[in-house]
């Protein structure tokens, strides 16, 4: 059986402000320090402020849905995650496993169980790493956490699907400029990068032309729309045989 250290940090991340107490005391008296986060928005700030070892993630929360913070978390770090949700529907899960969780817990649940989860969950992921969430390009801030984008310190208002495709373009392998550009990649990323793929994108020049088409607040540009086309257009043709 791994034994942890009160240097392995699972921050729980839990609505149920009494649920949460409770995995909080059983995690302390089973040799983990934890972090707590009410919501997708503090969970995600908290993950890349304090870098906890494990995530045990809540789906029903205020604000964020969890497969949305799931999404958001998987941009920046490969920390390990286990789902801890009453939503126990087929459809609930293969979206969460296929968005990135290690593993997933419905309740009521067995504690016994749970722990022996975090612990397989840690045993199989134990260099994970947390990457900056900010990328920026010239005067453009993209901060994938928050699902922001700024043009010299102004907001740009993007779509749900303009922001997904943005987000896809700049955590491709090929398609991200990040600040520190010299981190090491985590092995889960290695083994992927080693598959052949082709890339339309490099050293984030989609992303730049793309989002940089984008009006900010106030700007009335009547152009932007055939602009983002414009872009998609020349991605597309860029990735054909």
């Amino acid at each position: 059986m791994t034994t942890p250290t009160q240097t392995t940090t699972v921050m729980v991340v839990e609505d149920d402000a009494p649920l949460r107490a409770t995995l909080a005391t059983s995690l302390h008296a089973h040799g983990y320090a934890v972090t707590e986060a009410a919501s997708a928005e503090e969970a995600i700030v908290l993950t890349e402020q304090r870098a906890p070892d494990l995530l045990l993630l809540d789906l029903t929360l205020p604000g964020a849905d969890g497969l949305v913070a799931l999404r958001r978390l998987r941009a920046f770090t490969d920390v390990p995650i286990v789902v801890l949700t009453v939503r126990d529907g087929k459809t609930d899960k293969l979206a969460a496993l296929d968005g990135g969780a290690d593993d997933y817990v419905t309740k009521p649940f067995d504690l016994d169980e749970l722990l022996a989860r975090i612990r397989a969950a840690l045993r199989r992921t134990p260099d994970s790493e947390t990457r900056p969430s900010v990328v920026r390009i010239g005067t453009l801030e993209i901060d994938i956490a928050r699902g922001l984008v700024t043009r010299d310190g102004t907001e740009v208002h993007l779509t749900p699907t303009e922001w997904r495709f943005l987000e896809l373009l700049v955590t491709s392998d090929g398609g991200s400029s990040r600040t520190p550009t010299s981190r090491a990649r985590s092995p889960r990323h290695a083994a992927a990068s080693s598959i052949p793929r082709r890339s339309a994108c490099s050293s984030g020049s989609c992303a730049r032309s793309w989002a940089t088409t984008r009006p900010t607040r106030g700007s009335s540009s009547p152009t932007s729309g055939s602009a983002i086309a414009g872009s998609r257009a020349t991605i597309s043709r860029a990735g054909s045989p």
